[in-house]
């Protein structure tokens, strides 16, 4: 498994760390390769290179897309089975199949969950990359009839996390129906200092329900009650291995795209 990764540690890193370190004592043979940014980056692609021209692997299993790999070993050796675990966003030529769905599913789940509590002005936290996703999101709350406002969306930087605990602060310094009555966490990493503004600044008589990303089982540190709407990497993960057994079996790499929906936390597997 590929994990290229060059920021502060993050719970979706955490957690597929710790899965494969699971695998591996139940006796799955899986190496994990931590490529960076730093002086050291070129040497660890060139040595996981030569050993996946020499197929010592049954194939490769990506944490996120390896656009910046294209054009090495590592994406250009031919018959061997890959599997990304996040969205596909570059040219299919890569032939690297998606296991992961896109940001809509888990807003449709959200929306839904928001309609059944009966709330209808929502603030929003992603990623400060995900600025893409802003425009979508607003677009599927307003269709759904849900209110939101430039100033209830907020993108935060991964490495920042804090930030979110003040514009709670701001948000709150609002008269009450002038601010969200439900937020949306899109990413885990965010989640403790959300959930840390509501316990600092939301009167104690609201009742102010929160739905946040979550990467099973692990779950960040909260403050406040959080209703959990994600993807379990025990799953995700599982799945990725058995389409690489498959294709080593049948000797046809078929690049199929399989996706998991994001589960609210009742809705899990039993493992």
């Amino acid at each position: 498994m590929i994990i290229d990764w060059a920021g502060d540690p993050n719970i979706y890193v955490t957690a597929l760390e710790k899965e494969a370190e699971r695998l591996q004592r139940e006796g799955l043979d899986l190496d994990v390769f931590h490529i960076g940014q730093d002086h050291k980056r070129t040497d660890i692609i060139s040595k996981i290179g030569n050993l996946v021209r020499r197929h010592l692997y049954a194939g490769l299993i990506f944490h996120r897309e390896p656009a910046d790999l294209v054009g090495t070993a590592l994406i250009d050796t031919p018959n061997v089975p890959r599997v990304v675990l996040s969205k596909l966003m570059y040219n299919q030529d890569a032939k690297l199949p998606s296991k992961k769905p896109t940001k809509d599913l888990f807003m449709e789940r959200a929306i839904e969950r928001i309609h059944q509590w009966g709330r209808s002005r929502v603030g929003l936290f992603l990623h400060a990359f995900e600025s893409k996703a802003v425009e979508v999101s607003m677009e599927l709350l307003r269709a759904n009839k849900l209110e939101t406002r430039s100033a209830w969306i907020h993108t935060i930087h991964l490495n920042l996390p804090r930030e979110a605990h003040a514009v709670m602060e701001l948000l709150f310094s609002l008269p009450r129906e002038n601010r969200p009555d439900v937020f949306i966490v899109e990413n885990d990493n965010l989640t403790e200092m959300v959930t840390l503004g509501v316990r600092d600044f939301c009167p104690s008589r609201e009742n102010l329900p929160i739905i946040s990303h979550c990467n099973y089982p692990w779950q960040p540190k909260v403050y406040a009650p959080v209703s959990w709407l994600g993807y379990d990497i025990r799953e995700i993960l599982r799945q990725a291995i058995s389409m690489i057994e498959d294709e080593r079996r049948e000797g046809e790499a078929r690049h199929t795209k399989i996706q998991n929906l994001p589960r609210f936390e009742e809705e899990l597997l039993q493992w």
